[in-house]
């Protein structure tokens, strides 16, 4: 057998030779020719691919949060405030798989980089490791550091298989997380899509019914999956083609276009690595995975958790100067989401006030405001201006603005954007004539004809006021 392996000169595990290193009986001879040309044929393409991975997942990872912020404040018919769990689960496996990528690619580009290094320094010192010419050490230790770390040719190509190996695996759990993804996104469409064609009541209904059908197929699905892969089911020769096909065939239904790929590294490391060692990498991808679901599932809608501080804020606004609602503070590529000002210290005898308006107000505000009908003997352009009056004259009684607990009886809102975030909303001037120097609080609620219903806005923001004097 050892001749035959020896003949191939393009195994995947490296060729090796039955003859011994002059230097010790213990380690046999490396092709290093083949080193060299796989040096050629690989290293450039690989780093160049890890390289480029590193930027896009770290890229992903970025964007990831801005498409949320835009689903949610676009998109949704449910406030953040009431759960999204669909949607930041499926966000909390797309941030998963882009902070896998980037770690595995970073580790794979710094192994195949230390590689290149070895073989670059074995092309300049071709008979590698001479551990009998070594000055500074004894013949002991010579043969200990010979015992202990071996040729370098073998080196060079445990990192090579290493290399690959992360990059392998990587993959496989990337594929597999895109798949369950998959799965979350079929449900969030069979949820969020129905919602926009379907009438509330007949939704609330729908959406009842649907949950409890997904629920019942799930476990009738596992049921019936643990029965068929019965030792007794599985080895009668009769039913043996049952299991496996309706394996396959639910693999490719779950997960389409990526479960036939995914079997070639599956089974890859099935062949070849014991049950012990699969066990103890899929635990550990799944215990990283399982920590970031948790983790991103709770810090987006309730971020103060991770705190430790003894002394932070246990109150979401009232006490707390947040960025997002002051122009002069905002983060790049952010949005309010709810309200902001020009800035934290005004010095202008009035507020610039933006209310923003996320999709999940259109409900609310159906409810609130009463239905008009455009008069039929004007023409259509001022139909549509006295339908833009009307929903002003509306959004005025649905937004009560006060500050130090004092209303604003004129609101006088208008139809806007914001200026740095762009996103929809409206904007209205608060006068500060009578209003004194030093802090102030700044509140907005929502008016309801239900006192019971949840408060969708409810916000308060502190400013100082110090008006610049007159010259």
């Amino acid at each position: 057998m050892a001749e035959e392996y020896n003949q191939n000169p393009a195994s995947p595990v490296g060729p090796a030779s039955t003859e011994t290193s002059p230097d010790s009986e213990n380690h046999p001879i490396y092709d290093t020719e083949w080193v060299k040309e796989i040096a050629r044929q690989s290293w450039e393409p690989e780093l160049i691919i890890s390289g480029v991975a590193i930027y896009l997942s770290i890229s992903i990872h970025q964007g990831l949060d801005y498409l949320l912020e835009t689903y949610l404040f676009d998109l949704s018919l449910t406030s953040p405030r009431d759960g999204v769990g669909l949607p930041l689960l499926i966000y909390s496996v797309f941030k998963s798989i882009s902070m896998i990528l980037a770690l595995t690619f970073i580790v794979h580009f710094i192994i195949r980089a230390f590689w290149v290094a070895t073989v670059g320094l074995l092309s300049v010192y071709p008979k590698g490791i001479v551990y009998k010419n070594l000055p500074f050490f004894n013949d002991f230790h010579k043969q200990q550091l010979e015992l202990k770390l071996g040729r370098i040719e073998g080196f060079i190509l445990n990192l090579d298989r290493t290399a690959s190996s992360i990059f392998s695996t990587s993959f496989l759990f990337v594929i597999t997380l895109t798949g369950v993804s998959f799965v979350y996104f079929f449900v969030f469409l069979l949820v969020n899509v129905s919602r926009l064609l379907m009438a509330k009541a007949t939704y609330e209904l729908y959406a009842r019914y649907l949950f409890l059908v997904l629920m019942v197929v799930a476990i009738a699905f596992t049921l019936f999956n643990l029965i068929l892969n019965l030792k007794w089911v599985k080895n009668n020769p009769r039913w043996a083609k049952i299991p496996f096909e309706f394996n396959w065939r639910t693999g490719n239904f779950l997960f389409p276009g990526i479960y036939r790929p995914s079997q070639y590294i599956i089974l890859m490391y099935y062949a070849n690595v014991s049950k012990t060692r699969i066990f103890l990498y899929a635990g550990g991808m799944m215990l990283f995975f399982m920590a970031n679901v948790l983790y991103y599932s709770i810090y987006v809608p309730v971020p103060q958790v991770f705190d430790t501080r003894s002394y932070n804020s246990s109150v979401e606004d009232l006490y707390q100067v947040i960025p997002e609602r002051y122009d002069n503070l905002i983060p790049n590529n952010h949005k309010s989401q709810s309200l902001s000002i020009q800035s934290d210290v005004i010095k202008d005898p009035y507020i610039r006030l933006f209310i923003s308006y996320p999709k999940y107000l259109d409900d609310e505000l159906q409810d609130f405001c009463p239905k008009w009908e455009n008069p039929k003997e004007i023409s259509r352009h001022k139909q549509r201006i006295f339908g833009d009056s009307s929903r002003i004259a509306c959004l005025n009684r649905f937004f009560n603005v006060f500050i130090d607990g004092k209303a604003y009886t004129e609101l006088d809102l208008r139809f806007g954007k914001h200026a740095i975030s762009q996103e929809k909303g409206f904007v209205s001037i608060l006068p500060l004539d009578s209003l004194s120097q030093g802090i102030h609080q700044l509140s907005i609620r929502k008016a309801s004809r239900d006192s019971s219903s949840t408060r969708l806005y409810d916000f308060t923001l502190p400013f100082w006021y110090y008006p610049q004097e007159r010259p």
